[in-house]
């Protein structure tokens, strides 16, 4: 499959592919419902006809890929290594050729309406662009990323400060002109959750050197967070939230629901595919965003504000979370 000229496209000359992830290698037994819903999922791709395949991805493609590539597979893994390893395996064509590679987990779901493409086509937009798209969160590095990983990419304060990137979804971009950003931050990513046996990737951390507002390591998007701000992409603004009486009237204007609906029925009304619907939420937009101001500032947010990892842990020693 030849990849596209990107001086000159337009979006429906764009192969797009959809990639899942259905298992993981505690086994998903642990996690039941995990392949059914990334069976959902890709339907609910495939239904909104913006993609060329819709790939649900299993840990054994995994496992094949690490050993085609010479790549050491770890004797106990962690549970989310495969989501810096995807976008890997994609740029490098396991799936297949592609302009632009669509990666969301398993547990989230896909609007299809006029509007929700609409937010679909200026992710594409944006993608091709600058070479990934990600969306930040509302909680900060600060809180999320364990102080030896944050030595480790020497961040400053202005990355900690910001908002975390989210890892639930993302697009990689195949545009030569943004190839080596790209690429050298996926295999940043990827060393870095392999190296020192997974260290910067998991649960362990010294609790007397983290910071305050430190919560918890939130592994694979610790990472990814970090390594966007490092090497410089720009995080967008996040659009996407959980379910909800609010949020799904909010949501049916947006392309993806960032949610864990880890099973295989939808759980979103019957309505959200209704265009009618999205135009009504473009036009209450005002209210609903002043809506999310409120929820950020004393709703979901304040359940941290008195939170010492360190009254668990102990005052010394090293934690595993």
């Amino acid at each position: 499959m030849k990849i596209i000229d990107f001086n000159r496209y337009t979006l429906d000359m764009l192969k797009i592919i959809f990639l899942t992830f259905a298992s993981k290698p505690t086994g998903p037994g642990k996690y039941g419902g995990i392949q059914s819903a990334a069976k959902r999922l890709a339907s609910q791709a495939d239904a909104t006809g913006q993609f060329i395949s819709s790939i649900v991805v299993g840990w054994d493609d995994i496992e094949k890929f690490m050993n085609t590539n010479s790549i050491p597979i770890p004797a106990d893994p962690h549970m989310y290594l495969f989501t810096p390893l995807l976008p890997r395996m994609a740029i490098s064509g396991y799936f297949g050729q592609a302009d632009i590679y669509f990666y969301a987990g398993a547990g989230c779901e896909i609007v299809n309406n006029r509007f929700a493409k609409a937010d679909f086509k200026k992710m594409i937009k944006n993608v091709n662009k600058e070479g990934i798209y990600a969306e930040g969160t509302r909680y900060k590095d600060v809180s999320w990323c364990k102080y030896e990983l944050i030595k480790l990419l020497n961040s400053p304060d202005s990355h900690l400060d910001s908002g975390q990137a989210q890892a639930t979804f993302f697009l990689i971009s195949n545009n030569p002109k943004n190839a080596n950003r790209v690429n050298n931050l996926i295999d940043e990513w990827v060393s870095l959750a392999l190296c020192s046996s997974g260290f910067y990737f998991g649960d362990l951390y010294d609790t007397k050197k983290q910071s305050e507002l430190f919560i918890s390591p939130r592994y694979d998007q610790s990472l990814f967070s970090l390594l966007l701000k490092k090497h410089k992409f720009r995080i967008f603004r996040e659009k996407r939230r959980g379910f909800g009486k609010v949020q799904n009237l909010r949501g049916s204007n947006t392309f993806l629901y960032t949610s864990r609906n880890r099973t295989g029925a939808s759980r979103l009304p019957k309505y959200i595919n209704n265009t009618s619907i999205g135009f009504l939420t473009m036009m209450i937009r005002p209210i609903l965003t002043f809506h999310d101001f409120l929820s950020d500032k004393y709703g979901i947010r304040n359940q941290y504000k008195d939170f010492d990892p360190r009254t668990i842990a102990g005052e010394s020693g090293w934690q595993q979370n």
